[in-house]
């Protein structure tokens, strides 16, 4: 990689990766909210848990990635 564009590639990828991370919880806010006004929220609670667990998993993915892309461009 080249030095300039590979840091310039990264600070793009990051702040991508923020601006979701603030999208996603503003969405699980919302939902939390719902599940307020709804009936039966003890199964709905229980699906959503499990749904921002994968989120969680592919946010880790994807800094791991990018570090890992940082750390070449350092190289």
């Amino acid at each position: 990689m080249v030095k300039g564009l590979g840091d310039e590639e990264l600070q793009q990828d990051l702040q991508q990766q923020q601006l979701q991370q603030q999208q996603l919880q503003q969405q699980q806010q919302q939902q939390q909210q719902q599940q307020l006004l709804t009936h039966g929220g003890v199964l709905q609670q229980q699906q959503q848990q499990q749904l921002q667990q994968q989120l969680q998993q592919q946010q880790q993915q994807q800094t791991s990635s990018i570090e890992a892309d940082a750390v070449y461009a350092q190289l």
